[in-house]
């Protein structure tokens, strides 16, 4: 759920792979 540009933002780079979604999650 972390893996959006605002939140994924302040933790890492926006990832918008839809990989790494699944992977930020």
């Amino acid at each position: 759920m972390g893996w959006f540009p605002c939140s994924g933002g302040s933790k890492k780079k926006p990832v918008k792979k839809p990989g790494d979604k699944k992977s930020s999650s």
